[in-house]
């Protein structure tokens, strides 16, 4: 019951941050939902076993799974929080490849951007809010050691600030040009 509190509580503030922004509809954006909501259940499809989806979801809404199924459902979790940061990280670089490709074009910039940066919250935002809470209650309740579980996901996470800030300073630049070196 209390995991629900927790989930409803960062869903408000997330809302709420959204809402107070000004414009909440800017934070939609279909094909970067799409991109990463679907390639992470594509990737899970691919390389998990039905079992293992019924012992996640058992975990979500409050058992934990059999003894047995602990490595497996952590496996689970960890690769679907791997994805979701690795899908978000294909649609900033989609994003990258279509900004660069209409720099002749300034106001196509905006949408190759948002596309980029809208991708990486989706891509975070499912790694943090879905995944990394249930990791944490499977190795809570099954006392696994967790070892390097969450290496690779702050590696990814890493990299997407680097990117992040690289676009931030090319953007920061290119609003300073007068885009004569474009035509």
């Amino acid at each position: 019951m209390l995991r629900f509190v927790g989930l409803f509580l960062v869903l408000a503030l997330l809302f709420g941050a959204v809402v107070y922004s000004g414009n909440p509809v800017v934070f939609f954006d279909p094909p970067s939902f799409l991109l990463v909501c679907g390639g992470v259940v594509g990737v899970l499809i691919m390389t998990q076993e039905a079992s293992t989806w019924a012992c996640v979801f058992r975990l979500f809404f409050g058992g934990l799974p059999e003894k047995d199924d602990t490595q497996s459902t952590l496996l689970f979790l960890e690769t679907g929080s791997r994805a979701a940061i690795g899908f978000g990280l294909m649609g900033q670089l989609i994003g990258f490849v279509t900004m660069l490709a209409n720099l002749s074009d300034p106001s196509a910039i905006g949408p190759a951007m948002a596309v980029s940066l809208l991708s990486i919250l989706y891509g975070v935002g499912v790694s943090e809010i879905l995944f990394a809470p249930m990791m944490s209650r499977l190795l809570v309740g099954s006392k696994v050691h967790p070892g390097t579980i969450r290496k690779m996901g702050f590696i990814y996470l890493a990299v997407c600030v680097v990117l992040l800030l690289i676009t931030t300073f090319f953007m920061f630049m290119l609003s300073f040009s007068n885009y004569e070196f474009l035509q």
